[in-house]
């Protein structure tokens, strides 16, 4: 089609010889700019009839401000017509503003427009949606678009140019309406208050880390919907979008009370609540505590029902703490004796062996002291323990209110958190006793042992007096104290967001020296569809069929000179490529270079191949392990994925998202848990690519992925989850809901 100034006009149905009488009137708009406002918020959209839309062409730029652009702004007939010196430069920047824009630019307006008539997108904003300009002006009741002629997006005004003369020339009987979010209004607070529509805004904030988009939407027939749009984790790192249409001015209170109900249950009582967020079929946003789907219906119950639980477990509290209390004064009481005792026969040993001293002090000793030992006490911490073994009453006193606020709820979690921490200082106080005691309890008994050694020479006098000659005994030996050899070794966890750089980085450091050229190149191999016959050779014949095929392709495309005598394609190593922002000159690898197919090749020489890359394989998972605890995915039809001889695995379960060959309405995906040191290849850049020329960058730039050898492998499922989203498989017109089953295994070696 041709795109000539005379062609667009008569495109467009306009005829500067013969202007339309509508274009020509103006009514004066009184529009007052005010300071309060955004120029280009968009937070309204609605339907308007083209009818009810002036258009005004302004020499600004579209981000001036806006009291300026309005000021220098002219109806579009002064651009028409050049029956003056200022509307002749008028004229000629029309023209030049039409000479800037294509027929094929309007006619994608116009479709867009055609689709926006049947539905309105999920989104509510579409692909520059901000170019139409729209404005309203409340003193007259009218609206119109002020187009900026210094900006290069002219196709909205052009459309509604052709559209509004199409209509006036009788063309179409129904007014055509066109979708547009509306310049430089705001919130009518018809459901909500703008401070309540911020709030909201935080609140979920909180819940999703998303800032989401709140917009007042008006259908065809001016009904006014609020449309809450964003986006929220639903698994791991998977997001989905969702929305939220209120339709009342009820359903926006019910809502914003909801939300703020889950909001402060989760500030408020951080340590107890956090709600967890998932979309249902209809991409609508859900929460969830414990497995239970809180709903505003059922608020009040859930309030309830963690009211009197919680209740019921501070009752339980102040019981334990009574009895704790009464066991920790007897074991004060039990510590106190055994101090006393404990310093009773320190005070014996200390006379002993002052009299030691001396040959009078000797003989002294042994007429004056006889036997010292003395019966220990029968208090002890079994007879405590034993004394505290009374059964639990049954809960009694509780409240019996007839409704329970929020207020409720956090003011006896408040109490609830004293008690459990006075319980908890208890029970470590009583521990501490415990070990005092045990200690003391050792303490007297290597005493005891010391004096019954002492009286055993007290028969006669030269049996003591040769005794306290020697040497002296050793010294009394002290308590010891439990030591907790349950730790475990710490362990690195991979975490993508912190951790994929350094783990591309560094394995394919790792790979280009321990990996031999062949072993790299056998590597490759298994990132091709060409896995499923290293899994299964008896797709060999067809798999070989079909890479002669290409390979005749490729030589139809590419001239003969540019094919070694092995039939494969040569890049220019002389060419700058770009990998990961940085450039190189390495040639990518072919498959058909490394299983040297050619015309010729036979089924058996390709069935050596294969199993000699098998080879290769086997010796690379020998070489290389994984540096970190981690979880790798795939997306399959059955579990049979996991008993293939090989497999490849996404790194990412994004990628493995977007990656799916097939979009059904259920996913099923398999995430593998395996450990550090495990054999595993990581797809890095050396997987894909020569370094002749030593110019390759490092990292995983190509693919995020690895290879596994699942035979040497036994998979345990561990658990069974499932999530909805609505993106990585999306359709471009329609946002459609999807069920992912996640079927988790952990990995152990055979």
């Amino acid at each position: 089609m041709s795109n000539t100034i005379e062609e667009k006009l008569k495109y467009i149905g306009l005829d500067l010889m013969n202007i339309p009488t509508f274009l020509k009137d103006f009514t004066p708009l009184d529009f007052r700019p005010s300071k309060t406002k955004e120029d280009n918020k968009h937070i309204v959209y609605r339907y308007i009839p083209i009818d009810k839309i002036q258009i005004l062409i302004t020499p600004k730029n579209r981000l001036d401000d806006i009291e300026e652009k309005y000021a220098k702004a002219a109806p579009i007939g002064a651009y028409l017509e050049p029956n003056s010196e200022e509307n002749i430069e008028r004229h000629a920047k029309f023209l030049s503003m039409l000479k800037q824009v294509t027929i094929e630019e309007i006619e994608l307006a116009e479709s867009e427009q055609k689709i926006l008539d049947k539905k309105i997108p999920f989104d509510v904003k579409y692909d520059k949606s901000y170019a139409w300009q729209i404005y309203y002006s409340e003193a007259l009741n009218q609206y119109f678009m002020m187009i900026t002629s210094e900006d290069t997006e002219y196709d909205k005004l052009f459309l509604l140019l052709k559209m509004q003369i199409e209509f006036f020339k009788g063309k179409s009987k129904k007014v055509p309406q066109i979708f547009v979010p509306i310049n430089y209004v705001d919130y009518s607070e018809k459901y909500l208050k703008k401070s309540e529509i911020k709030d909201i805004e935080n609140y979920l904030w909180l819940f999703t880390k998303d800032w989401t988009n709140i917009y007042e939407i008006y259908d065809k027939n001016n009904n006014l919907s609020l449309q809450i749009v964003g986006q929220t984790n639903v698994y791991e790192n998977i997001k989905s979008k969702y929305k939220i249409t209120l339709t009342t001015k009820e359903d926006a209170f019910t809502f914003y009370q909801y939300i703020k109900a889950l909001f402060i249950l989760q500030t408020e009582l951080s340590m107890h609540y956090k709600f967890k967020t998932k979309i249902n079929s209809k991409s609508e946003l859900e929460f969830y505590y414990n497995n239970t789907k809180i709903q505003y219906d059922n608020l009040s119950k859930f309030i309830e029902n963690e009211y009197i639980n919680l209740e019921k477990q501070t009752s339980v509290q102040e019981k334990e703490i009574t009895k704790n209390q009464e066991e920790l004064t007897k074991l004060k009481g039990i510590a106190k004796e055994k101090e006393n005792e404990y310093l009773d026969k320190q005070r014996q040993i200390a006379v002993y062996l002052e009299c030691k001293k001396t040959f009078f002090g000797k003989v002294k000793y042994f007429f004056k002291h006889k036997k010292l030992t003395k019966q220990p006490t029968t208090n002890t911490i079994e007879a405590v323990e034993n004394d505290n073994t009374a059964s639990q009453d049954t809960l009694e006193n509780l409240s019996n209110k007839n409704y329970y606020t929020i207020e409720d709820l956090v003011t006896l979690y408040y109490q609830t958190d004293k008690k459990t921490k006075e319980l908890n200082n208890l029970k470590l106080d009583i521990d501490a006793l415990k070990n005092k005691i045990n200690n003391l309890e050792l303490k007297v008994k290597n005493a005891t042992l010391y004096i019954e050694e002492i009286d055993k020479h007290k028969k006669s006098i030269f049996d003591f007096w040769k005794f306290a000659n020697k040497d002296e005994l050793k010294a009394l030996e002290m308590g010891t104290s439990k030591t907790d050899t349950s730790k475990k070794q710490i362990k690195k966890v991979f975490k993508y967001e912190f951790d994929f750089e350094d783990l591309a980085y560094g394995m394919d450091k790792t790979q280009r020296i321990k990996l031999s050229k062949i072993e790299q190149d056998s590597a490759y191999i298994a990132t091709t569809e060409l896995i499923d016959v290293i899994n299964n050779i008896g797709l060999a014949e067809e798999s070989l069929n079909t890479l002669k095929q290409e390979q005749e392709e490729n030589m139809k495309v590419y001239n003969f000179q540019d094919y070694d005598i092995f039939g494969n394609i040569e890049d220019n190593i002389s060419k700058i490529k770009n990998l990961g922002n940085q450039k190189h000159r390495e040639n990518k690898k072919d498959k058909l270079k490394i299983l040297s197919i050619t015309k010729n090749t036979t089924l058996e020489e390709y069935t050596n191949k294969i199993n000699e890359i098998k080879n290769n394989l086997n010796e690379s998972f020998k070489k290389i392990k994984s540096n970190y605890d981690m979880s790798i995915y795939v997306v399959a039809d059955a579990e049979t994925i996991l008993e293939k001889e090989y497999g490849k695995y996404y790194i990412n379960l994004e990628d493995a998202l977007r990656n799916c060959k097939e979009a059904p309405k259920e996913i099923s995906v398999y995430k593998v848990n395996i450990q550090e040191n495990m054999p595993i290849l990581y797809n890095t850049n050396i997987i894909f690519y020569d370094n002749f020329n030593k110019t390759l960058p490092e990292g995983m730039n190509e693919e995020q992925t690895v290879l596994l050898k699942n035979s040497m492998y036994e998979f345990e499922q561990v658990k069974k989850d499932e999530f909805k989203t609505n993106m990585y498989l999306e359709n471009e017109e329609n946002v459609e809901v999807r069920k992912i089953i996640v079927n988790e295994y952990n990995a152990r070696c055979i």
